[in-house]
C-alpha cells in the first residue's frame, strides 16, 4: 500500500522511520565503497536507458525497495566525483554537513526571494555573501547572489555588464576574452543576445594567459571601426591548465578604456582565503564582478555558485522588476531583496549550506585545507618535472597539465601515446585524472594530462598513489 502525503505530515513516526532507513542505507553505501573513484564500470547509455524505468509508476513502492534499488543498482555505476582519488576536471567535495543543510532547506521549504517572507533567512544569506565579498577585497557597496553554478553566475555578470556599459545596438558591442576562457562564457554571451560576431577571442600566450598587446590592439581597432567595446573577461584559474590572467594589468586596461572587467574565478576564487592564493589572485578586487564556485573550493555539493558585483546597483539594474502582486520593495539596504538581484523569483535557500559550513568548522579550517591542496600540487609537480621526456605547463593554484614528448614521434602519435598514458593511470579505479587539448604552439593542438587536487578528502597518501601510477606507466 502506498504511503499518503498526510501520513508523512501528520505522523512524525512515519517520517522518522523514513529518515532512519535513508540514513542507514546511505551510511552502509559510504562505508562499503569508501568513496572509490570508480565503483563499477560505467554502463553504456543504451543499457542505462533500458535499466531505468521510463514511465511514472501508478502506485507507490515501499521505501526499502526504492532505496535498495537506488543505492545498490543505480548509484554505484560511473565515476564518483566526491572521492579522495578524483583529481579530474574540478573535483566537488560534497562536504557532509551540507546534507544537513539540504535536509533542512528541503523540509522547511522557506522562501527567501523576498525579505518580508523570511527576514532572518534572507539576512543569513546576505551576510554570507558579504563574507565572500570581503574576502575578495570588495567594499560595503558590493552585493551578490548565490546561483546554481558558475555558468549562471557568468550569465548574470554579462547581463550586468551589458546593461551598465553597452548601448542598445548590441550588434556593435564587443567582448574580449582569451582562447582559454571557459565555454560557459560563450553560452552566456549567446543567452545575453551577444552573438559570435560580438566576440573577440584573444589568443593566449605560452603561459596560457591572455596576450595583453593583442588585447589592446583589438580594442583600438574596434573603436576605430565605430564599434562598442564594453567587456573584458579575465580568467582566475583556467580549467585546462590553471592559468591566471594578469588581473592588475587587465584592470588597468579596463579602467583606461572604460570597460567592465569580469573575472571568472569559478575554480580559483576560493583560494583568496589563503595567503598564497591572495598573492596569485592580486588584482581580483579591481574587477567589476567575480564568479566563484563554493561547490568547488569550499567543498560544498553541486549547485552552489556565486556572483559578486562590486557596485550593488549594477546588479540590481537589469533585474529589479516588480509587479503589483508582490510586496512593496525593501528599503533597508542591509537586507537584500534577492528577486531584484537575479533572474530567479522562485529560489531555494542556497545560503544555508555555506553558512552552516562556516559556523560549524570556521574559516581557519577551510584556509588550512585549501593551503594543503596548494602544497600537494606543488609537491606532485616537482616530482613530475623530474621525469624524463615530460613537458609540464606552468602550474597555478592546485592544477597543472603535463604530457610525454618525443621528437621522433609525430604530433598525432604523441597525442595517442598521451591518451594511452592517461588510460593506464586511471586503470584500477584508485585515482582518476583527466585530459585536455591545449594549443601551446600556434596551430598545434597537443593532448595533455591534467591533475586538479581540490577535494577536502584528498591528502598526501592519495597523491602518492597517483604519483606511483604516473611514474610506473610512463611511456
Amino acid at each position: 500500500m502506498s504511503i499518503r502525503f498526510s501520513d508523512v505530515d501528520n505522523d512524525s513516526g512515519v517520517f522518522r522511520a523514513m529518515l532512519e532507513k535513508t540514513i542507514d542505507s546511505l551510511l552502509e553505501y559510504m562505508e562499503s565503497h569508501t568513496f572509490d573513484v570508480c565503483v563499477n564500470e560505467p554502463p553504456c547509455i543504451d543499457a542505462s536507458r533500458q535499466f531505468v524505468e521510463s514511465n511514472i509508476p501508478k502506485e507507490g513502492t515501499p521505501l526499502d525497495t526504492v532505496l535498495d534499488t537506488f543505492f545498490y543498482q543505480l548509484l554505484p555505476q560511473g565515476i564518483n566525483t566526491a572521492s579522495k582519488g578524483y583529481m579530474a576536471y574540478i573535483p566537488g567535495g560534497g562536504l557532509l554537513t551540507s546534507a544537513l543543510a539540504d535536509l533542512i532547506v528541503a523540509s522547511t521549504n522557506r522562501y527567501v526571494g523576498i525579505p518580508q517572507m523570511t527576514p532572518n533567512l534572507v539576512q543569513i544569506e546576505s551576510n554570507v555573501i558579504k563574507w565572500f565579498a570581503k574576502a575578495v577585497g570588495y567594499g560595503l557597496d558590493a552585493k551578490g547572489i548565490f546561483t546554481s553554478g558558475g555558468s549562471m553566475a557568468n550569465l548574470s555578470a554579462i547581463v550586468c555588464a551589458r546593461e551598465a556599459c553597452a548601448s542598445r545596438q548590441l550588434e556593435k558591442a564587443r567582448v574580449y576574452c582569451s582562447s582559454e576562457t571557459h565555454h560557459s562564457i560563450q553560452k552566456s554571451l549567446l543567452a545575453a543576445g551577444l552573438y559570435p560576431e560580438c566576440w573577440r577571442i584573444i589568443n593566449s600566450g605560452h603561459d596560457q594567459t591572455i596576450d595583453l598587446d593583442k588585447l589592446e590592439q583589438a580594442i583600438i581597432e574596434d573603436k576605430r571601426e565605430g564599434l562598442k567595446p564594453f567587456l573584458i573577461i579575465a580568467n582566475a584559474g583556467t580549467t585546462s591548465s590553471g592559468a591566471i590572467d594578469p588581473l592588475n594589468a587587465l584592470a588597468n586596461i579596463a579602467q583606461n578604456e572604460n570597460l567592465w572587467l569580469h573575472t571568472d574565478a569559478a575554480y580559483g576564487g576560493m583560494f583568496v582565503f589563503t595567503e598564497r592564493g591572495k598573492t596569485l589572485l592580486k588584482g581580483i578586487e579591481r574587477s567589476d564582478s567575480v564568479t566563484m564556485d563554493p561547490h568547488k573550493g569550499m567543498f560544498l555539493p553541486y549547485g552552489t555558485g556565486l556572483l559578486l558585483v562590486k557596485n550593488g546597483y549594477d546588479l540590481a539594474k537589469p533585474f529589479a522588476i516588480s509587479h503589483d502582486y508582490l510586496p512593496e520593495g525593501n528599503q533597508d539596504d542591509d537586507i537584500w531583496n534577492f528577486q531584484d538581484l537575479s533572474l530567479e523569483l522562485s529560489r531555494r535557500f542556497r545560503g544555508l549550506g555555506p553558512w552552516l559550513a562556516f559556523k560549524c568548522f570556521g574559516r581557519n579550517q577551510f584556509e588550512a585545507c585549501l593551503d594543503e591542496k596548494l602544497t600537494l600540487c606543488e609537491d606532485l609537480k616537482r616530482r613530475v618535472c623530474k621525469l624524463a621526456n615530460v613537458e609540464i605547463l606552468q602550474a597555478n593554484l592546485s592544477l597543472f597539465a603535463f604530457r610525454y614528448v618525443d621528437e621522433s614521434k609525430t604530433p598525432s602519435e604523441l597525442n595517442n601515446i598521451n591518451r594511452q598514458w592517461l588510460d593506464n593511470i586511471n586503470r584500477g579505479g584508485e585515482v582518476f585524472i583527466s585530459g585536455t587539448i591545449i594549443e601551446v604552439l600556434p596551430k598545434q593542438k597537443s593532448y595533455y594530462l591534467r591533475v586538479c587536487i581540490l577535494s577536502y578528502r584528498t591528502h598526501q597518501e592519495t597523491v602518492d598513489c597517483l604519483w606511483q601510477k604516473i611514474s610506473d606507466s610512463l611511456p
